[in-house]
């Protein structure tokens, strides 16, 4: 007999969205949001670069990205169109990494445009559309869940730095210098520095930071932490340290950030940049 379920599944779901880009040949550095985020391409493609994957998204596919996941993009047939939600859900596991790229069943696209459209209907009660929008979740991700994976081209080396990244993640309240990451790892430096570059362009410790710095905006985007709070939980000795980083890479402060709210459909503002 299987174990009782407890608990609440999904904490909020952030966004529900068809997204399409006209654009290609370019390459675009970006973050998943905080939390799980699941595309469906539905027209077009793109090349895809992320944690240590390569692969080329295409009409039938499914992406799950998980907190805040590097990607980096390039548009190779347009228009490329896809159907995305993201949502926090701290107790849901995602899927096995070979298992985290697939594709889609008969029915997943109909589930997704269910999704979508019961989260654009606004004429129900505000509970009635929550327990829906909820309900057609919790039904796509039970479609998607269990499957093969498709076949992606992993690089040893970057892969390094990928697993411990992994590790770092849940370790962020610690001094993080190269001694400990050489500790951490048994790998040299510059077998670290080579990874690193091989995973994300740039040195370990600069993409510590940036690590701490999308996490901090998740935090300050969707939750009610407090930005000294939200310093301490990314590793940030004082909240001052905190938003002067977050100011040079963002280019506002943290409580402006705050104020101005998610900004998945801002195209002006730069998520984390380079």
């Amino acid at each position: 007999m299987d174990a009782p379920i407890e608990g609440t599944l999904i904490d909020r779901i952030v966004v529900v969205d068809r997204i399409t880009r006209q654009r290609n040949n370019t390459f675009h550095d970006t973050s998943s949001l905080p939390g799980h985020t699941i595309q469906l391409t539905i027209e077009g493609s793109a090349h895809h670069e992320s944690e240590g994957r390569i692969f080329e998204t295409g009409p039938g596919l499914i992406a799950w990205f998980c907190r805040d996941e590097e990607v980096r993009i390039r548009i190779t047939k347009v228009p490329w169109s896809f159907l995305t939600v993201n949502f926090i859900a701290p107790h849901l596991p995602p899927p096995p990494f070979d298992q985290s790229i697939r594709r889609a069943a008969l029915g997943t696209q109909q589930l997704f445009e269910s999704l979508l459209q019961t989260w654009r209907d606004n004429s129900a009660r505000s509970l009635i559309r929550h327990i829906r929008v909820k309900a057609r979740l919790l039904d796509l991700i039970a479609d998607i869940l269990p499957s093969e994976s498709t076949p992606f081209h992993l690089d040893p080396v970057a892969q390094i730095w990928w697993g411990l990244e992994a590790e770092l993640r849940d370790r962020l309240q610690e001094h993080i210098d190269l001694k400990f990451l050489r500790q951490l790892s048994g790998r040299s430096i510059r077998t670290l520095y080579l990874a690193c570059h091989r995973a994300a362009g740039m040195a370990p410790l600069k993409r510590i930071k940036k690590i701490r710095l999308s996490m901090a905006r998740g935090l300050i985007l969707h939750s009610a932490l407090s930005i000294s709070e939200v310093a301490y939980r990314v590793g940030y000795e004082r909240v001052q340290e905190l938003s002067r980083d977050y100011h040079h890479h963002l280019g506002l402060t943290p409580l402006q950030d705050r104020s101005a709210g998610p900004d998945y459909r801002r195209t002006k503002l730069r998520y984390l940049r380079s």
